[in-house]
């Protein structure tokens, strides 16, 4: 079963039914604040914004990430995204020194293409459609009816996103909300839950 879900696609290229050839990967930056810009020849574009350690990876997008993109058809993201590895011999890097340059490129792109389809980043990526399901802030008498739908449905994946304001706040409130959480949403026979903030 799992060697079959491996050997799918991720990106969905089948929603695209012509190349959309990437043309220009921009890094801009203001001060410490970066965003990348992909165009395609057809003139489409996507943005995403890149994390602060760019500041000391930079050359490192430039030099040997962004110019693998161009000229490439970004519907064989997922080919491509395997390829990076061998141009420049970039697989001797690791961690944030080229999985940051090369996730700040991959949403731009994936931005892109979500624009040319109409749809969310994630129906892109994923054959089945998640939908939102938003918890008010009264979150323990709608842990029982999130559940019952979660089984109801066959949900396989939870991701909760929990919000901290420090200004407002003096405490954090993460470790006891995503205890709770994760005591009442994810019992193992139900599904996986993904938590960040």
């Amino acid at each position: 079963m799992l060697d079959k879900i491996l050997k799918q696609p991720v990106f969905r290229k089948e929603m695209f039914s012509s190349p959309v050839i990437i043309e220009t990967i921009e890094l801009l930056r203001f001060e410490n604040n970066f965003l990348c810009r992909v165009r395609s020849k057809d003139g489409a574009e996507g943005i995403s914004v890149g994390h602060g350690v760019l500041r000391n990876l930079y050359p490192i997008f430039t030099n040997l990430v962004q110019p693998f993109f161009i000229n490439k058809d970004a519907r064989d993201l997922d080919l491509l995204l395997e390829k990076v590895y061998i141009y420049k011999l970039n697989f001797r890097l690791s961690g944030l020194a080229l999985g940051v340059p090369l996730a700040t490129i991959e949403l731009a792109i994936l931005d892109m293409m979500g624009r040319i389809a109409g749809k969310p980043i994630g129906q892109l990526i994923f054959s089945n459609q998640f939908k939102p399901f938003s918890l008010p802030n009264s979150l323990t008498p709608n842990i029982v009816v999130f559940t019952k739908t979660m089984k109801k449905i066959n949900i396989l994946f939870v991701e909760c996103k929990i919000n901290y304001h420090p200004d407002k706040q003096r405490t954090n409130p993460f470790t006891p909300i995503a205890f709770f959480a994760y005591r009442h949403i994810n019992p193992p026979d139900i599904c996986t839950l993904g938590i960040h903030s």
